[in-house]
């Protein structure tokens, strides 16, 4: 049985300085456990941060992305998602969201893990900026820029990580 897991974490570019810009990989984020080609078929499994309001079908963020890459293997595999991320909260939710999808799409079409640049330019061209899929895919402290057809990031080196504190009204 072949599984893998695909961890994205949640980001900082859509708060304060830096927007669209900047981005700070954070310690929330989204954990998915894909088996492909799952002797019982199509099955998906989500917990953590608002999982009872999101679609349990292709609708889903994660499921759609990949099924554009993948096409009908995604009605074949196991999905297990656990997001920790608040939705539309401006903690980078739907880059975690496309990044484990494009990820997804590509390990089961291709069998093996998308490059990081690759991963970068996909899912910035999805997001339409790369600051938070840069972060969110290598890391750290990050800075993007470009267009659809060339997204361009550089890493930022911090001495030490700040500690983050997101106080998340309910809306």
């Amino acid at each position: 049985m072949t599984m893998w897991r695909i961890h994205a974490p949640s980001s900082s570019a859509n708060l304060g300085p830096g927007f669209d810009v900047l981005g700070l990989a954070l310690h929330l984020g989204i954990t998915l456990e894909l088996e492909p080609d799952c002797q019982q078929g199509f099955d998906l499994e989500i917990s953590g941060e608002s999982a009872d309001t999101l679609p349990r079908d292709r609708s889903n963020r994660i499921l759609s992305v990949a099924s554009e890459i993948a096409g009908d293997a995604v009605d074949e595999a196991r999905w297990k998602i656990h997001s920790d991320i608040p939705l539309s909260r401006g903690l980078g939710s739907s880059a975690a969201a496309h990044a484990c999808g494009v990820a997804a799409g590509i390990l089961l079409r291709d069998g093996s893990p998308p490059p990081p640049e690759q991963l970068f330019q996909l899912v910035s061209n999805i997001e339409g900026h790369p600051d938070n899929a840069a972060a969110c895919i290598d890391g750290g402290l990050q800075a993007g820029s470009g267009n659809s057809s060339s997204w361009i990031h550089v890493s930022l080196h911090i001495e030490s990580v700040p500690r983050v504190l997101a106080v998340i009204p309910a809306v």
